[in-house]
């Protein structure tokens, strides 16, 4: 496919300041490289090129009426079954002795993930230096060395919290 650069570039910056502004932790460069792609692909086909709201608004429309046919899936990645219910998380966090400062940890640990659906590798990458516990927030650094996310666990699990 051949692109205009003048399409390209404000395309992948606008695409970029909105990964940044609502703090998508699960883009991935492959999620990135396709949402790119789809969108030239259309504005290729749509004769588009140059980047404008016009070509937003008529490509989230494309996007919108494929869903509604039902050509592809409302949420592009894919959902992954609970394997426990919210009940039995509540129990396992309960289980925990939150008397001693291990027992405390390993609640919060529970909790954290989750509510958050951190992975571990995430989870035992945290210090006590990366939570904000003024405003509630936690800075998660990515375990492949990305820059990482702020997470708000202001309303995280309250039913099962001790």
């Amino acid at each position: 496919m051949k692109v205009p650069n003048q399409l390209l570039k404000p395309l992948t910056e606008q695409l970029m300041k909105e990964v940044m502004l609502y703090g998508i932790l699960e883009i991935s460069t492959e999620q990135y490289q396709y949402v790119c792609n789809s969108i030239l692909r259309f504005a290729e086909s749509a004769g588009y090129d140059t980047y404008s709201k016009e070509l937003m608004e008529s490509y989230m429309k494309h996007i919108s009426r494929r869903v509604s046919l039902k050509e592809i899936c409302p949420e592009y990645h894919r959902r992954i079954i609970p394997a426990y219910s919210e009940e039995e998380i509540c129990g396992i966090a309960e289980s925990s002795d939150t008397d001693d400062a291990l027992g405390k940890r390993d609640h919060a640990i529970i909790l954290l993930a989750y509510c958050t659906g951190l992975r571990g590798i995430d989870i035992i990458g945290i210090r006590l230096s990366d939570i904000d516990w003024r405003n509630c927030r936690v800075s998660v650094g990515n375990a492949g060395g990305n820059a990482g996310t702020v997470l708000s666990f202001l309303s995280l699990c309250f039913k099962c919290q001790k």
